[in-house]
């Protein structure tokens, strides 16, 4: 790997068990500013000093936080004056899946910095976190967090996330009367049509059911892994109002053998859907009519909906329902993510770029080449095989520059839009076409059932 491709960080401070000083003329009081991990037995300081700056960290989430698989105290890093903490930044561990497999990413959370000093201050939690990063060679970093003024030119990829909908659940019901009405609700065939489709409300015992639908849906870029030991975590700490069930089967059947009869869920907080997985278009229209009756109990006027997780037919047929009966809006979540080593990225991906082009109608060049900012290598496509050579070109290339050429790999900007702008350079269009079949735009599905904080008891 050339060091070079990463960004330079020689000159920021490591993070120190015992902390760190920030710097001589930085100081409050007669105190210089240190960055040090919490140590055990500062859980409750930490969460005070949360509260006090004002970050939305409730009592239960925090001990929800606490006992969370893998939890370590020290992931937490708190800029200090003396005893007094003035910022806080969470660090864990984020299994994520990304092209087929699970990556270990380190995830960024709960950054607050109190309102006495600078908010740009606060940002040196940021450095100090990348730093050990690179340093225990993690892949990369992804956060939900507004970013700092001073991490606004250091490499970080806005990842694309499919829309959201809302939907008025009165609008909505009138809208799938409207279409039994004109007859254009495809009928079910076969042995579906003979199979009943309750929904009801989820047993806290089905938890494999919900388990094994995660399994097979949540395949996606963005989804976090998770284990048996997570899930139980997961439902425990309790940040939903209800999870609703579609079984298949009769009351004599599905219904008390729910672990194959149960084809898809939906998980409720409020007026959110903040996750739901099925198989098939008409669990998903079945689920979301439930949730929007109960809705309307409650005199709810506006649901807002997560995007599906299924096989791509039953999304795409789903998400034209949202969108002939509701309207667009942008995810509550803005997320970035950035990687320290492209090379090291490119050689994880190769599997999925040689897939990418034997599935293409037509691969235009065996090798593609890449120019960054001087730095250079080529992809070699050999069958079903794909090779990363350094130090060379090749007649059909790219040149851009390293945001670039990480928008490219995590799919945030298509080949057609980066050219247009400017911000890629190739040189033939055999080149450009090439691209397009290796990188093709991605949706990130995040599920925000992860981040959504403990309900208060």
């Amino acid at each position: 790997m050339k060091p070079e491709l990463a960004r330079g960080d020689a000159s920021r401070p490591r993070i120190e068990e015992t902390g760190r000083r920030i710097g001589e003329g930085t100081a409050l009081s007669d105190r210089a500013l240190v960055v040090q991990r919490a140590r055990a037995g500062e859980e409750r300081l930490a969460h005070q000093f949360l509260v006090e700056a004002g970050y939305p960290v409730s009592a239960s989430e925090h001990l929800a936080q606490r006992e969370r698989p893998g939890y370590q105290i020290c992931e937490r890093l708190l800029l200090r004056s003396g005893a007094r903490i003035l910022a806080h930044l969470r660090c864990p561990r984020r299994p994520t899946r990304l092209a087929g497999e699970s990556w270990d990413l380190l995830e960024l959370t709960e950054w607050a910095v109190h309102p006495a000093i600078p908010i740009d201050l606060g940002g040196v939690l940021w450095e100090t976190a990348q730093v050990e990063a690179r340093g225990t060679k993690e892949l990369g970093i992804v956060t939900s967090c507004p970013l700092p003024s001073s991490e606004s030119e250091a490499n970080w990829v806005r990842v694309r996330q499919p829309p959201w909908h809302e939907l008025s659940p009165a609008d909505f019901l009138a809208h799938l009367d409207q279409r039994r009405q004109n007859h254009r609700i495809t009928p079910l065939t076969g042995s579906q049509a003979n199979t009943p489709l309750g929904i009801r409300v989820w047993r806290h015992v089905e938890q494999a059911a919900l388990r094994r639908l995660y399994r097979k849906h949540a395949t996606g870029w963005g989804a976090r892994e998770r284990s048996e030991e997570y899930w139980r975590w997961l439902i425990s700490r309790r940040s939903f109002d209800r999870i609703y069930v579609a079984v298949e089967g009769t009351g004599a059947t599905g219904f008390d053998d729910p672990e194959e009869a149960i084809v898809g869920y939906a998980v409720v907080r409020g007026i959110w859907v903040i996750e739901w997985a099925a198989g098939r278009a008409p669990v998903f229209r079945r689920l979301l009519k439930r949730i929007a009756q109960d809705a309307m109990e409650r005199d709810v006027v506006a649901i807002r909906v997560a995007p599906p997780w299924g096989p791509p037919q039953a999304v795409d047929r789903c998400r034209q329902l949202l969108a002939a009966a509701g309207r667009v809006i942008s995810p509550p979540l803005t997320w970035h993510a950035k990687f320290f080593h492209p090379l090291r990225l490119i050689d994880r991906l190769r599997p999925v770029l040689a897939e990418r082009a034997l599935n293409a109608e037509s691969f235009p060049v065996s090798e593609l080449g890449f120019d960054v900012q001087g730095h250079r290598f080529q992809i070699v496509l050999d069958g079903d095989r794909t090779l990363l050579v350094r130090d060379r070109l090749g007649r059909s290339h790219l040149r851009l520059d390293l945001p670039t050429l990480l928008q490219l790999l995590l799919g945030s900007h298509s080949v057609d839009d980066l050219v247009a702008d400017g911000r890629i350079s190739a040189s033939t269009k055999l080149a450009e076409q090439g691209a397009r079949v290796l990188f093709p735009p991605l949706e990130w599905q995040i599920s925000p059932w992860d981040t959504a904080p403990a309900l208060d008891s």
